[in-house]
């Protein structure tokens, strides 16, 4: 899985995602302006997921927001906690001790400046559970077939 800020976890299985599913999403993040952000410092989900804090938060907030309002059934997280915390998993395998020594040598980085102008839609096929970009949805265009702002299906070669 490359480096992200998740919009939505869990979503629809890839089976059940059609055409009106990617409409509504498409309609959703064309809404959207791309928008500059940085991760200012590291954050911890118990000692267990070390992770990156983006600066300013709403956007993506206004994102989650959206996408769970609009499928109600895939609530951030199953609905377990209150507020939604954007973030950039850094690590979350290897123990606290591990984890601290990643948090050190990550924090002399930061801040990273960046800009979000998309979201991805990742599915996992397979008996491998390998994650594989399914969509791409620019942020803040008009998504028409064939225009540079057009969402892409990603193709099926590995």
């Amino acid at each position: 899985m490359p480096a992200h800020v998740t919009i939505l976890y869990p979503f629809m299985s890839p089976s059940a995602i059609d055409a009106t599913a990617i409409d509504s999403l498409r309609t959703i993040f064309e809404r959207k302006r791309p928008f500059p952000f940085d991760l200012v410092e590291m954050g911890w989900f118990d000692d267990r997921i070390l992770y990156l804090v983006p600066e300013p938060r709403q956007p993506f907030v206004e994102l989650t927001s959206a996408v769970a309002e609009r499928f109600p059934d895939y609530l951030p997280y199953r609905g377990a906690f209150e507020d939604i915390v954007p973030h950039l998993t850094l690590a979350s395998r290897g123990g606290p001790a591990i984890l601290r020594h990643v948090s050190r040598r990550i924090d002399k980085h930061l801040p990273i400046s960046a800009e979000a102008t998309a979201v991805v839609m990742m599915e996992t096929r397979g008996h491998r559970h390998r994650w594989r970009l399914r969509y791409v949805f620019p942020l803040g265009t008009t998504n028409t077939p064939g225009s540079l702002g057009a969402d892409t299906r990603a193709s099926d070669s590995p």
